[in-house]
């Protein structure tokens, strides 16, 4: 199975052009250091905070302000929601930008029920792996791949992956946010973000990126580099966490498929 590695650009250019070698990642920067977080709604919490003390109390796909109560203000950001009698439409959710269901496929405790209720019946998936496996609830509270969500958003989306849309047929009012086909579209100016924390996630945790993901995903890295917020953030997410994301920090840095890693 191929893993992932990282190379180092001569330069920063959008036509990627790259050294033959594989070069390190400057010292002190290791991208495999590991996290301290094992509970998604401790980091839910401390990433609550955080958002809010920095002044960034916006929705990651709609730019909707959310208050300490997790009420969403869909005024500021013109969302109108799908459907009207959604609760979750005017409340703040927490969501993994790489889902559960694709951290979480290979894993025993998701595909196989090796769960037990009290009642003697057997289960798997989410809740079984949050019991069983250390790896999951790390995965799964890693803050690196975090972000504010209106909760109808959230629902829609799932774990649909991402694309490109033709067209830009709106279901939430002004929220530049399309689902369509099985797959969701987000705005340009967040893409880049999207693709460094699948990055972040296939190098902490070895997860197998296909290769039509991977390129369009680093499309995303280039075509929207890290700005002032997302760097100040994955600061504020190591204080808590204790580990960087290495693409936010060098943006000229790349994973490619090797053999070994």
């Amino acid at each position: 199975m191929k893993i992932f590695t990282i190379l180092l650009f001569i330069s920063f250019s959008l036509t990627l052009q790259l050294e033959s070698k594989p070069q390190p990642i400057p010292p002190g920067n290791n991208p495999l250091k590991p996290t301290k977080c094992f509970s998604f709604s401790a980091s839910k919490r401390i990433l609550n905070k955080i958002y809010l003390k920095s002044g960034h109390n916006k929705t990651f796909y709609c730019g909707c302000t959310f208050s300490e109560d997790k009420k969403i203000d869909p005024q500021v950001c013109g969302y109108i929601a799908r459907k009207s009698t959604n609760p979750r439409s005017t409340r703040l959710e927490w969501e993994h930008i790489v889902p559960a269901s694709f951290f979480g496929k290979n894993l025993q405790c998701w595909i196989e029920k090796i769960c037990i209720k009290g009642n003697g019946e057997r289960y798997k998936g989410r809740r079984c792996c949050r019991k069983q496996s250390e790896k999951f609830k790390k995965m799964e509270a890693d803050m690196h791949n975090l972000v504010p969500s209106v909760g109808e958003i959230n629902g829609d989306r799932s774990n649909l992956p991402y694309g490109i849309i033709e067209g830009e047929k709106r279901k939430y009012g002004k929220c530049d946010f399309e689902k369509e086909n099985g797959s969701v579209e987000p705005q340009e100016s967040i893409r880049g973000d999207i693709a460094r924390s699948y990055f972040y996630m296939s190098i902490q945790y070895q997860i197998k990126l296909s290769d039509s993901l991977e390129d369009m995903l680093r499309e995303w890295h280039f075509s929207d580099p890290p700005d002032k917020w997302e760097r100040e953030k994955n600061t504020l997410i190591e204080q808590e966490q204790g580990n960087r994301n290495p693409f936010i920090d060098f943006p000229e840095i790349l994973i490619r498929d090797v053999n070994d890693f």
